[in-house]
């Protein structure tokens, strides 16, 4: 595969439920094309066994993250469990 334009970025959103197979086919892209890059996204949560942070999320706790919304810092967010 040739190198990502980077004059025009695509973004690609892997959407689905636990399970389906979003990471193994963003691990094989991120192996197969040059360039391509993962946004890491925040977790107000601890992290689960096996995760490292800053790879799979940035664990941060939920001041911290509730500050970088009203900073603006944080365009999109959603709260995914009520906790």
């Amino acid at each position: 595969m040739q190198n990502l334009n980077t004059a025009h970025p695509l973004l690609f959103v892997f959407t689905g439920p636990s399970g389906v197979g979003k990471n193994t086919v963003m691990r094989a892209m991120l192996a197969q094309v040059p360039g391509l890059r993962k946004v890491i996204n925040f977790a107000t949560r601890s992290p689960r066994p096996g995760e490292v942070a800053g790879e799979d999320y940035n664990f941060i706790p939920a001041v911290d993250f509730r500050a970088r919304i009203d900073s603006g810092e944080i365009f999109e967010y959603e709260q995914v469990y009520q906790d």
